[in-house]
């Protein structure tokens, strides 16, 4: 079983020499601050653009033209001080067709005093025979929550496979979350909530799931799906899998995103403000704030699928969460999760998972810049938007070579501590020759996948840290990629 297990592998590595390239085409001008992309799932053949500023208009994906009216001007009631407040998030009811209704997120300008643009979650109602005519007045405001500084309001929400409403709240604003909103329980700020927004009654905003994972739990609120986030930017579900992905902008340290599995029942921890990426927090003595006092505590927390250091050579600043391509257009970028950075407008292609794992595409100087959102049509084809320029692309690919690994199992390379091991060791890199992407990926002697972690890191010594889930005891197999040769190591968990 050795010997085909690492021939599989060597095989792959031999004969998977080539990757999808993004290519942009389809530039659409005129955008005012576009911040969200996405179809109402009726088959009408519009691409809806969320303005920051308060806007949202509409694309006839017939023409490419933009149209003349707005599908909604909402400017008088949102707030659009500062860089992260406005319209910020877009999501068409699973039956907008037949109901009409959709929700978004936005900072409001006065229902609250002192007014430091409140998060509000409202719907509304579209009418007419081609569901193109929206009233100010059909708003129910289903949820605010008060914001004690004004940025890192998130701002998405999205609806899953079960027909409930996702929503990534930030943490709150201000640097190192200063109130501890992400640890905090009571606290809706700094969550992935879960609302079921198809409520008999339309006096009650909305329900909250029977299987949200802290129903009954009185020291947790039961909005909340999924806790320890600093500013998601950007949610999606996969349409083919259902599986969640959440960018999670950092603070001075790395940039993340997490990944939920569609069989995940929630309660998730992804560590803010205990950790930022992989690390804990605060990581460099110029981190501001520190820790919140609720770190520790026997809690577990969900490493990222894949982060990346703040360093222009290598990541970027501020990730931009994407989505995983199920489109008609370019059939090499299928089930891959594509995502990029807003400042240094590197793209990320994080492949699918067929067994042994995932990697990792990195392309950079594509003709765009301040990337600050993704978007799917009704097929699922995907396009990208440019901030300050107002443009939007759609995405399609070409394929490039990539450089062939070597296996190699001598003595040389990484060292693996403490081994044996109970969940968490240490991988220790003597030199990474150049930044790149370091793969940690572990298999039992089965074959099977267990644990994989991806990070982009810049040169010179390395040591990352990495945490198994609940697995038997035994011994297994560790492949260790980096500077185009992965290492085989064993390691003995207890």
């Amino acid at each position: 079983m050795r010997f085909l297990f690492t021939t599989a592998l060597s095989l792959c590595f031999l004969f998977c020499s080539a990757q999808p390239a993004i290519v942009l085409v389809d530039k659409i001008e005129g955008f005012t601050r576009p911040v969200d992309i996405t179809g109402a799932g009726d088959g009408s053949n519009r691409l809806f653009v969320v303005e920051q500023p308060g806007r949202i208009r509409v694309i006839d994906q017939i023409t490419g033209m933009i149209q003349g009216a707005d599908f909604i001007d909402l400017r008088s009631i949102v707030r659009d001080a500062g860089n992260e407040q406005g319209l910020l998030g877009l999501a068409f009811h699973p039956d907008f067709q037949n109901n009409g209704y959709f929700f978004v997120n936005f900072t409001s300008n006065g229902i609250v005093t002192p007014n430091r643009g409140e998060t509000v979650i409202a719907r509304y109602t579209a009418t007419g025979a081609n569901l193109d005519a929206v009233e100010i007045g059909s708003q129910k405001i289903l949820l605010s929550v008060a914001q004690p500084f004004s940025n890192h309001n998130g701002g998405d929400l999205a609806f899953g496979a079960d027909g409930y409403l996702y929503i990534g709240t930030g943490d709150g604003g201000s640097g190192g979350d200063p109130q501890d909103n992400g640890q905090d329980p009571q606290s809706l700020l700094g969550k992935m909530l879960r609302i079921d927004v198809d409520v008999a009654d339309e006096t009650t905003p909305y329900g909250i799931p029977a299987d949200n994972p802290f129903v009954g739990n009185s020291n947790v609120l039961d909005e909340i799906w999924a806790l320890g986030l600093r500013n998601p930017w950007r949610i999606s579900f996969d349409r083919a899998t259902n599986d969640l992905w959440v960018a999670d902008v950092g603070q001075v340290a790395r940039e993340e995103i997490d990944f939920q599995p569609a069989s995940s029942t929630g309660g998730e921890n992804y560590g803010w403000d205990c950790r930022e990426g992989t690390t804990d927090y605060p990581a460099t003595g110029s981190s501001p704030g520190s820790a919140s006092s609720l770190c520790g505590n026997g809690s577990v927390y969900t490493d990222p699928i894949f982060d990346y250091p703040r360093s222009s050579a290598t990541g970027g600043f501020s990730i931009t969460g994407g989505f995983v391509y199920r489109g008609t257009q370019a059939d090499d970028l299928l089930g891959h999760y594509v995502c990029a950075d807003y400042l240094s407008s590197n793209f990320f292609l994080i492949t699918p998972d067929t067994g042994s794992g995932r990697s990792l595409v990195v392309q950079r100087n594509l003709p765009i810049g301040s990337i600050s959102t993704f978007g799917e049509d009704d097929a699922g084809n995907l396009y990208v938007a440019d901030l300050f320029e107002g443009d939007i692309y759609r995405i399609t690919s070409d394929m490039i070579p990539v450089s062939v690994a070597t296996i190699r199992s001598s003595a040389d390379g990484p060292r693996i501590f403490p081994n044996p091991a109970y969940r968490d060791f240490t991988v220790s890199i003597p030199e990474l020759q150049q930044s790149g992407t370091v793969n940690v990926r572990v298999f039992s002697f089965g074959g099977k996948l267990v644990y994989q972690k991806m990070h982009l890191e810049d040169g010179g010594p390395i040591e990352g840290n990495y945490v198994l889930p609940e697995v038997p005891s035994g011994v297994y197999q560790v492949l260790i990629t980096y500077d185009k040769e992965t290492f085989v190591r064993k390691l003995v968990v207890e």
